[in-house]
């Protein structure tokens, strides 16, 4: 999965562009994608949370068996969202390899409201992804001076207003509750009906801090089970999603991290 994320982004830029994209500083090494968390710690360490949810529920008074559904729902939702940032983190890498890019948000079937209004978006390189637990979001790869509204126009992704009209009146009144989806069906913006970023956050979200070398480190990832933590005696990994907001739009410096942090090979 991860070195399909990441080999898709590169051959689908030389079959989308009209224009050739710069020719590619290296390969996805997709090792570095796997077994590692959003926010750097390992995938043993995240599933461990299902133990630590279950013991909760226990202590807050539910019987077993509800405390054991409470473990299952979280962990369900922690492997949803693990493997869909895997294949996010693949997206950004393969698109770093070729930089100068930005991004199209595309949603899945299904999305909730808070990814629905956010739908055919365009981020530049420098912006990092955001999404939500259990989120299916995806981004493709665009020119970098194309608009929102170029974007939908191109196919790229639908409109808010286009998800809504092809979801089903019950499906409608789900995703963005009954009184939400009467305001929009009678010509209320979903953007204003919807609060886009509640919920949502950055793979990677822990405060980014900058030593005497240079060197850059986050407080995510950085206990025994997180994945640098162990390697490195407390060092944290800094994640893709990180890495691009550190370089803010620095093509170069985008990928002499990727390197650094092993996520492109040479």
């Amino acid at each position: 999965m991860a070195e399909l994320a990441g080999e898709f982004i590169p051959d689908y830029m030389d079959q989308a562009f009209t224009r050739p994209p710069p020719a590619p500083v290296g390969r996805v090494n997709p090792n570095s994608l796997v077994g590692v968390a959003g926010d750097g710690r390992t995938a043993e360490g995240l599933m461990y949370g299902a133990v630590t949810r279950t013991k909760s529920a226990v202590g807050s008074g539910l019987t077993p068996q509800q405390a054991r559904a409470a473990g299952l729902a979280w962990i369900t939702m922690a492997t949803t969202t693990l493997l869909a940032d895997t294949i996010r983190a693949g997206e950004v890498v393969g698109g770093a390899t070729r930089g100068g890019i930005s991004f199209v948000r595309a949603i899945q079937p299904g999305a909730c409201a808070r990814c629905a209004i956010l739908a055919g978006r365009t981020y530049s390189s420098r912006q990092a992804f955001e999404r939500h637990p259990g989120c299916l979001c995806t981004h493709l790869p665009v020119s970098p001076d194309m608009s929102d509204l170029a974007a939908k126009a191109e196919g790229y992704a639908v409109s808010p207003e286009e998800y809504f009209e092809e979801l089903s009146e019950a499906e409608q009144e789900r995703i963005f509750t009954k009184a939400g989806a009467e305001a929009i069906r009678n010509g209320a913006d979903p953007t204003q009906v919807v609060n886009a970023r509640r919920g949502m956050s950055r793979a990677q979200s822990g405060r980014l801090t900058r030593d005497a070398r240079g060197t850059y480190t986050t407080a995510e990832g950085a206990t025994r089970r997180g994945m640098y933590g162990r390697r490195s005696g407390g060092a944290p990994r800094l994640m893709p999603e990180s890495i691009v907001e550190i370089a803010d739009g620095n093509v170069d410096r985008m990928q002499d991290l990727l390197r650094q942090y092993g996520y492109i090979w040479r």
